[in-house]
C-alpha cells in the first residue's frame, strides 16, 4: 500500500515538472499494462510492470488539469476577447475581503441571449464594491472581458495560474457590485442549503458569546470558518507554532474520535447482549465514524478535514473487519483515496504538512507502554512523555516544509503546543462541538455553553500574544530549494534507522548513506556561499511587480540593495513586498539588506517596502524625504522608527559612499531641493525621483525613478560625466516624457530595462521610447515580457538571463567592450 501511494504520488509529480506529454504517458502506461498481462497468463510475479503502470496513470491523472482540451462555449476560448454576457451559479462560499468578493462560478447558458457567449467551464470572479455577500448557489449574470490568469514572473515567485488550473479555473473575469444581476437565490431547500444555515446560526451565536478574537477563533474550530482570522490572530497562532489548531485537521478529527469511541465503548459495555456478541469496539467505531463525518460536514468539509476523516475512517474499518490496524498502510491508503479521487491534491500545503507529520510520527514514536495497571502520577507522566514525542517528530517532519511556506520557524512551538493544544482541543473543541449540538434543542443553552468556551479561550489567547511578542519566539528561515528539502530528509532518515535499525543494517552501508548525505550537504553549503557571499562581480535582479518598480542589486562580498519595493495603492488588495518582493529574497536567501533606497513616494514605488521594513533588518534608508500624506507613506515612517532603521535627512546624505567595494552614487536631486520647490514647482514629484549609480566589477548600473525631461536636463547640465552606466533602468517606466535623447546619449548604455505591468493601460513603455533605444542600438528588456530580469555584470561580459523566454543555452548575452 505504502508503495502503491509513494509512485502514485510520483507519477502526480512528474505531471507537474513535465506536463503536456500524454502519448508518451499513454505509451508507458500501454505497454507495462501488456507487460503485466503477460506476466499474469504466464503465471510469473511481476514488480516493475505495476510500478511504472501506475506511475503513469499518475501522471496521465494530473493532465486534464494542466493541459486541459476545451470543449466548443468554453470560457478560455474566450479570454483576451471582447465583454461577453456571463451567466452562471456560485460554486463556493464568496470570500469578502477590502471591499471586494471573490468566488468561483460555474457557466451557464444566459437565459434570452442569442449572442455568442460561453457556457462551460469555471471563472474566477472578482466584484468589487460594497453589495451583500453572494452566497453559494445563486445564479449570477453580467458582462465582463475574460482574461487567462497571468503571473508575477520572478524566480521563487508563486505559481497563481498552475494554482488555478489545479482548480479547474482558466479564465478569471473582474465586474463592479452595480453590474451585478441575481437571477435566482440559492435553493432553500437541500442537505446542503440547511447544512448552511445551521453553520450561520451557530455562527451567530459564537458571535454573540464572546470578543472578535475569541469569537474568531471559536469559528475556526468549530464550523471552520477562518474567515474572521484577522492577520495579527494569525500571526500569533504562527509564531508560538500552534497554527495547525486553526484548521480542522488530523487533531481535532483524532480528538473527537478519541473521545466519542472512549465515552461509546465504555457505555455499551453495560449492554449485555454487546458484550455476549463481541459487538461492543464495532459499535463503538461506527458510532465514531459517525461522529467523525459529521464533525467533518459541520466544519465545512474542507479539504484538511477530509483527509483526515479518511485516516479516521480507514483505522474505523480495521476494526470492524477485526483486523490490527496497521498504521503506515491506514495513512498510505488515506494518500491514495484522495489521490485517486483529486490528483491535484498532491500540491496542497495542508496535504503535504499533514501526511508529513503524521508519517514522521509513525516512524519516529514507538507505542506508548501499557500503563493501565500504573499509579496516576506514572500514568500522566507516560501521557506526558508520548505527547512531546508526538510534537517532537511532527515538528522534525514538517520543518523543511514549514519554512518553504511560511518563512518562519517557532522556537517555543514544542512547548506552545504542550501547552494549548491540551487547553484548546481537549477542552474548547469538545465544549464547542456540544454546544453545536446543544443548538438544536435550545439556542440559548447553547449560548451559555459557547460563553463558558470564551471564558476557557480569552487567557490562552492572551498568553499566546504575550508569547508572540516576544521576539526570541520565532525566527524567520530562507526558502529551502527542493534538493535541500530530499537532503533534510535524508539526514533525518538516516538518524532514525541509525538510532532504531541500527542492528539490522550493515555498518558498511550506513557509513556509504552518511558520506553521500554528507556530500550533498556540503556542496550545497558551497555552493550558496559563492552564490552569496564570496562572489566577486555585480548583479541586479529587476522584479516583476506588474506597473511599479523594484530592483534588487547583489554587489560583491555578499552587500545587497534594494531600488523600491513595487506597490499598488491598497495593500489589502494585493501587497506586493509580501508577495514578491520578501519571496525573492528569501528564495535566493537574502536575510539582511545593507541599503534601501525609495526614489520618490509614489505608491507604486514605496507600498512594497512596507512589508520589507517590517520583516527583514536593514541597514540603511534613503530617500528624498519629500513627504507624501498617504496612508502608506505614514505607515513607511511609523515602520522605520519602530525599527530604528538608519533614515539620514536628504542634506546630510554623503554624495558618494563606499559599501565594501561596491560605490554608491546619489546624482540627484540636488541636497537644498526641498528650499527650491516652492519657487520651483516642477521639482516636485517626479521630478524630485532619487537618482543613483551604483558600481563594482568594473561596471556601473542607473536607476533613476520617475524623472522626467527638465531633471534629465539638469542631469546633463551638471554631471554628464557620472552618467555613463552599462545598465539603464528607463525612467518613469519607459514613458515618453523621459527618457529623453540627450539624456541616452550621455548615459551611453549597452543595455535597458523597463519595468511595466502586462497590457498596462499607459501604453508603456511607449513606441517613441522604444525608437530612440533602437536608433541607438541600445538592447530593451522588458518586465512585462521578459519577467524578472537578472543581469550578471562580469569584468567581461553582461550576460542577461529573462525568466520568461530564455535563449537557446538558457540564457542571452551582451558583451560590452
Amino acid at each position: 500500500m505504502v508503495a502503491i501511494a509513494a509512485i502514485l504520488a510520483a507519477g502526480i509529480a512528474l505531471g507537474a515538472v513535465f506536463p503536456g506529454r500524454c502519448t508518451a504517458g499513454l505509451g508507458v502506461a500501454a505497454v507495462a499494462g501488456l507487460a503485466l498481462i503477460r506476466g499474469m497468463v504466464q503465471g510469473r510475479g511481476q514488480a516493475a510492470a505495476p510500478l511504472f503502470l501506475i506511475l503513469s496513470l499518475g501522471y496521465l491523472s494530473l493532465q486534464p488539469w494542466l493541459a486541459p482540451r476545451q470543449q466548443p462555449g468554453h470560457a478560455a476560448r474566450y479570454a483576451g476577447g471582447q465583454a461577453v454576457p456571463i451567466q452562471g451559479t456560485v460554486h463556493e462560499t464568496p470570500r469578502v475581503t477590502a471591499g471586494r468578493q471573490k468566488f468561483t462560478l460555474s457557466l451557464q447558458k444566459p437565459e434570452g441571449r442569442s449572442e455568442d457567449a460561453p457556457f462551460r467551464g469555471l471563472v474566477r470572479v472578482t466584484v468589487q464594491g460594497l453589495t451583500p455577500a453572494f452566497s453559494q448557489g445563486e445564479t449570477l449574470a453580467f458582462t465582463a472581458r475574460l482574461r487567462s490568469p497571468r503571473n508575477f514572473n520572478n524566480p521563487g515567485g508563486f505559481d497563481y495560474r498552475r494554482y488555478l488550473y489545479l482548480q479547474g479555473v482558466q479564465v478569471s473575469a473582474y465586474v463592479t457590485a452595480d453590474r451585478v444581476r441575481c437571477l435566482h437565490t440559492a435553493p432553500a431547500a437541500g442537505m446542503h442549503r440547511a447544512g448552511e444555515r445551521y453553520r450561520n446560526r451557530i455562527g451567530a451565536l459564537i458571535d454573540k458569546s464572546s470578543g472578535a478574537d475569541t469569537a474568531a477563533v471559536l469559528r475556526a474550530l468549530t464550523i471552520g470558518d477562518r474567515s474572521k482570522v484577522f492577520q495579527a490572530l494569525r500571526n500569533a497562532f504562527n509564531r508560538t507554532g500552534v497554527g495547525h489548531l486553526l484548521a480542522i485537521s488530523g487533531l481535532h478529527v483524532g480528538i473527537v474520535a478519541a473521545l466519542v469511541y472512549g465515552f461509546s465503548i465504555r457505555l455499551l459495555v453495560w449492554w449485555p447482549l454487546m458484550v455476549e456478541r463481541a459487538w461492543s469496539a464495532k459499535s463503538a467505531a461506527l458510532f465514531t465514524a459517525a461522529a467523525v463525518w459529521g464533525y467533518s460536514l459541520l466544519a465545512g468539509f474542507a479539504p484538511s478535514t477530509q483527509r483526515a476523516a479518511m485516516m479516521a475512517s480507514a483505522y474505523l474499518a480495521a476494526l470492524l473487519l477485526e483486523r490490527d490496524p496497521d498504521l503506515p498502510s491506514t495513512l498510505a491508503l488515506a494518500a491514495l483515496i484522495i489521490l485517486t479521487v483529486h490528483p491535484p491534491a498532491l500540491f496542497s500545503v495542508s496535504f503535504q504538512l499533514s501526511f508529513a507529520a503524521v508519517g514522521w510520527i509513525l516512524a519516529g514514536v514507538r507505542p506508548s507502554l501499557k500503563l493501565a495497571g500504573c499509579g496516576p502520577v506514572r500514568r500522566i507522566g507516560g501521557w506526558a512523555r508520548q505527547f512531546l514525542l508526538v510534537s517532537f517528530w511532527a515538528v522534525l517532519g514538517t520543518l523543511p516544509l514549514v519554512m518553504q511556506t511560511f518563512n518562519q520557524v517557532s522556537l517555543v512551538g514544542l512547548a506552545a503546543n504542550f501547552v494549548f493544544v491540551p487547553w484548546i482541543g481537549m477542552l474548547v473543541v469538545p465544549l464547542g462541538l456540544g454546544a453545536a449540538l446543544t443548538a438544536l434543542i435550545s439556542p440559548g443553552a447553547s449560548l451559555w455553553i459557547f460563553k463558558i468556551c470564551a471564558v476557557i479561550l480569552d487567557p490562552a489567547l492572551k498568553l499566546m500574544y504575550l508569547l508572540a511578542d516576544w521576539p526570541p519566539s520565532a525566527i524567520s528561515t530562507f526558502t529551502p530549494r527542493p534538493v535541500e528539502i530530499g537532503l533534510y530528509y535524508a539526514v533525518l532518515a538516516l538518524i532514525l534507522v541509525c538510532w532504531r535499525h541500527r542492528q539490522a543494517f550493515r555498518v558498511r552501508s550506513l557509513v556509504a548513506a552518511g558520506v553521500l548525505v554528507v556530500a550533498g550537504l556540503t556542496a550545497d553549503g558551497l555552493y550558496w556561499g559563492h552564490r552569496r557571499f564570496w562572489h566577486q562581480d555585480l548583479r541586479a535582479t529587476i522584479l516583476d511587480v506588474g506597473q511599479g518598480a523594484a530592483a534588487v542589486i547583489e554587489a560583491p562580498g555578499g552587500r545587497v540593495f534594494l531600488v523600491d519595493g513595487g506597490g499598488f495603492g491598497d495593500n489589502a488588495v494585493f501587497d506586493v513586498g509580501r508577495r514578491i518582493v520578501a519571496p525573492f529574497l528569501r528564495y535566493q536567501k537574502i536575510r539582511t539588506l545593507d541599503l534601501v533606497v525609495l526614489t520618490h513616494a509614489d505608491a507604486d514605488h514605496l507600498n512594497g517596502l512596507l512589508y520589507v521594513f517590517d520583516t527583514f533588518p536593514v541597514g540603511a534608508f534613503w530617500s528624498n524625504r519629500e513627504a507624501s500624506d498617504t496612508l502608506g507613506y505614514r505607515t513607511m515612517a511609523e515602520t522605520v522608527a519602530r525599527r530604528k532603521i538608519d533614515w539620514p535627512c536628504f542634506d546630510a546624505l554623503a554624495r558618494s559612499r563606499f559599501f565594501g567595494p561596491t560605490l554608491v552614487e546619489l546624482l540627484y536631486p540636488a541636497p537644498d531641493f526641498l528650499e527650491r520647490i516652492t519657487s520651483e514647482p516642477w521639482r516636485r514629484g517626479n521630478n524630485s525621483s532619487i537618482v543613483v549609480r551604483i558600481s563594482a566589477a568594473g561596471r556601473s548600473m542607473l536607476w533613476t525613478g520617475d524623472i522626467q525631461a527638465p531633471a534629465e536636463a539638469e542631469l546633463i547640465a551638471c554631471n554628464q560625466a557620472a552618467l555613463k552606466a552599462d545598465l539603464l533602468a528607463l525612467a518613469h517606466h519607459g514613458s515618453r516624457s523621459s527618457n529623453t535623447g540627450p539624456f541616452l546619449d550621455a548615459v551611453r548604455p549597452a543595455m535597458a530595462v523597463v519595468s511595466c505591468g502586462w497590457h498596462n493601460r499607459y501604453g508603456l513603455p511607449h513606441r517613441e521610447v522604444i525608437q530612440r533605444l533602437g536608433q541607438r542600438g541600445i538592447d530593451l528588456w522588458r518586465t512585462d515580457r521578459d519577467g524578472a530580469v537578472l543581469v550578471h555584470f562580469t569584468d567581461q561580459a553582461v550576460r542577461v538571463h529573462p525568466f520568461l523566454s530564455p535563449g537557446q543555452d538558457g540564457q542571452r548575452r551582451v558583451w560590452v567592450p
